[in-house]
């Protein structure tokens, strides 16, 4: 599958609505790197990067999470909403974290 289909394909249900939960294979460690434990992925990531991802919670929408990271790092909040639809799609391309199912 090409990459732009890949990425049309991930991100098709992600919206600013999405609640977003982290894989249960996934593990975030504090020296800023996210670790898939079923392909063996490694990931480095910047601080903003690492703050998306500790957001992530299973509770909060991409749009909670936008506002909150927008507050603290007194940045334009639209900026940060793309910013972070960007980031999650690139996440959930790699199975770090998911949109959460309905219950």
């Amino acid at each position: 599958m090409k990459q732009n289909q890949l990425m049309q394909k991930s991100n098709q249900n992600l919206s600013e609505n999405s609640i977003l939960q982290l894989q249960k294979h996934s593990v975030l460690r504090d020296d800023l790197v996210c670790f898939n434990q079923i392909t063996g992925e490694v990931i480095t990531l910047n601080q903003t990067g690492y703050l998306f991802l500790m957001l992530v919670n299973g509770n909060r929408s991409v749009n909670e999470i936008s506002i909150c990271l927008a507050n603290r790092l007194k940045y334009d909040t639209l900026n940060v909403i793309k910013d972070a639809l960007d980031f999650y799609t690139v996440m959930i391309q790699s199975e770090i974290i998911k949109i959460k199912e309905n219950e």
